[in-house]
């Protein structure tokens, strides 16, 4: 049996699907229910968790087995494709491809073994960045694979904000709650605040340093 919880939010949805039937079907369910998804690969049942915006490409389930039977993985995230066009969009796109702290989000999706989301007991109660905080928690046992393949992103959320400001705006707050210290309260109000960092010299001088610092992670 395969399935697929998916979470962004408070706004989740799972998916399932029979192996034999290739089938699909989806419901939906509450946050509290984040850390209950399931997926059966060679034997090993694997969690696939993935945000409600994003689409599969038909053969996803079917290539997520091909690449855990040939390589010892326990957890992964997968390639992207933002649904907007333009330079910003494909740099993002390549960055993500890189696997680290500031470039693993679970907009990519987050394939996991049963056995190691026991073993980090979910994802942590946060009311932002639980999926970092998942990622950080797994680097530190396992490997985090990319999966060769993509899944469709929705751009939305640079809508308002635009990409270059969207992205300075995530860095800084990344960078101070893993670097700072800074709470996830904290973290959350900056977060919402359109005008923090918007654009500017200095929003040009995080993106240059950021992308410097992440060659050497």
């Amino acid at each position: 049996m395969y399935g697929a919880s998916s979470c962004s939010g408070s706004n989740k949805s799972s998916l399932s699907a029979s192996a034999s039937e290739s089938s699909l079907a989806s419901h939906s369910h509450s946050s509290s229910s984040t850390n209950s998804p399931n997926l059966n690969t060679q034997g090993r049942l694997v969690y696939v968790f993935l945000h409600v915006d994003c689409i599969l490409p038909q053969d996803f389930f079917q290539k997520l087995e091909v690449y855990w039977a040939q390589n010892d993985v326990q957890i992964a995230v997968c390639r992207v494709r933002f649904t907007r066009n333009g330079i910003a969009m494909r740099v993002f796109e390549l960055m993500a491809s890189i696997e680290s702290v500031f470039t693993s989000f679970g907009d990519q999706g987050i394939v996991v073994t049963h056995h190691l989301y026991n073993k980090l007991k979910g994802f942590p109660s946060m009311m932002l960045m639980e999926d970092v905080q998942f990622l950080r928690n797994a680097r530190k046992i396992a490997k985090i694979h990319t999966l060769p393949v993509t899944i469709s992103v929705s751009a939305r959320k640079f809508d308002d904000r635009g990409p270059l400001t969207y992205m300075v705006q995530c860095i800084v707050i990344l960078s101070l709650y893993i670097f700072a210290g800074l709470s996830v309260d904290r973290c959350a109000h900056l977060y919402k605040n359109p005008t923090f960092l918007r654009g500017g010299l200095i929003g040009l001088c995080v993106v240059v340093f950021a992308m410097w610092f992440m060659l050497f992670l």
